[in-house]
């Protein structure tokens, strides 16, 4: 089977991208504005724990929002007080039945409840006046450096039928007025570490290495552990394999494999290796590493025997756009293992 032209152009771009470029990181980004969402949930709460302790360690500004989805507790509020109202009307129809008397009906109520209960039969057509929308409002105008958010936002664990990241959360990472990186957590994420991983694919850009090291840096001290993981997905050394199958003049003694797997682990290597810090940039011990073989093995293997490290990821998707496949597969798995998880933007 013949690879797609499509993907060979891919696989080229990937070879071509770090050939003989120095990736040399000559700042770090300050965080100086932190803006936490509390809505009373477990996940808030750590949410809150986490901002508090990033914006002492870096004396940053913390800004909090509380905020909560009333819509269903006003729903239900609506909808038993028009239950009551059935229930009066038929007790009354009732009774009169038997006594052979057909009467007028004349319900009365507040003037605030009947307002109440006819506005809340509007459908809202403006979309500013949604409770996404205007969390998208606030969290532009506040421009924070780190967005903390608890997932699911609005939620608890043992509510049925409840997303790992919660419809909220998705709007608020896709949104393209919001400029800053989110961090998110979970109810098992109770703390954080100062020791951070940092996972990057084969198939993401050099700059991504960059995007996640400039970060990584922000939110580092001289005391913190950096560990850099490049992921060599099998299935994209499947597809080199196929790519070397096509090309093979047959001088080579390997299996297409093994060559693909050496290839790529060397271009992973190489691209991590290119990596320069500038010696003025105050950090910790950074530990670069290349791992071969599905990402849920990858990232089990790494976080296995770790406690509450920040792990960050960064997604090529553009603002406005769900989280590109990988960084959207690796936030899931670290918020399952109770670790924060950072995605960068940059």
């Amino acid at each position: 089977m013949r690879v797609s032209e499509r993907k060979q152009e891919e696989i080229d771009e990937m070879f071509k991208a770090t050939k003989s470029v120095k990736l040399e990181i000559e700042e770090a980004p300050k965080i100086k504005k932190i803006v936490t969402v509390f809505d009373n949930s477990i996940q808030s709460h750590n949410a809150l724990t986490v901002s508090s302790d990033l914006c002492k360690r870096f004396d940053a500004t913390l800004e909090v929002i509380t905020s909560e989805d009333f819509y269903p507790a006003f729903n239900a509020l609506i909808n038993s007080t028009r239950d009551k109202i059935t229930e009066l009307f038929q007790s009354a129809q009732s009774a009169m039945g038997e006594l052979e008397i057909e009467p007028n009906f004349n319900p009365v109520f507040s003037g605030r409840i009947t307002r109440t209960m006819n506005e809340f039969d509007i459908a809202v057509e403006d979309e500013t006046e949604k409770l996404s929308n205007r969390l998208v409002e606030k969290l532009t105008e506040l421009d924070a450096d780190i967005v903390v958010i608890g997932v699911p936002m609005y939620k608890t664990a043992d509510e049925s039928e409840v997303e790992l990241l919660g419809s909220y959360v998705t709007k608020l990472l896709r949104s393209s007025k919001i400029h800053a990186n989110f961090l998110l957590v979970s109810e098992k994420t109770s703390s954080m570490s100062n020791s951070i991983i940092a996972f990057i694919d084969v198939a993401q850009q050099p700059r991504s290495l960059v995007a996640l090291t400039k970060r990584a840096l922000s939110v580092s001290n001289s005391n913190t552990s950096l560990k850099i993981i490049g992921i060599v997905e099998n299935k994209t050394i499947e597809t080199m394999a196929l790519v070397d199958e096509d090309t093979d003049d047959g001088d080579s003694t390997e299996l297409p494999f093994q060559r693909a797997s050496d290839k790529l682990r060397n271009k992973m290597k190489e691209t991590l290796d290119s990596l320069a810090i500038d010696p003025s940039i105050q950090h910790g011990s950074i530990d670069k590493t290349v791992k071969i073989g599905t990402i849920n093995e990858i990232l089990n293997m790494t976080l296995s025997d770790r406690k509450e490290d920040l792990v960050m990821v960064r997604s090529l998707a553009d603002y406005g756009e769900n989280l590109d496949p990988i960084a959207d597969q690796i936030t899931r798995l670290v918020l399952t293992e109770g670790h924060p998880c950072l995605i960068v933007w940059d």
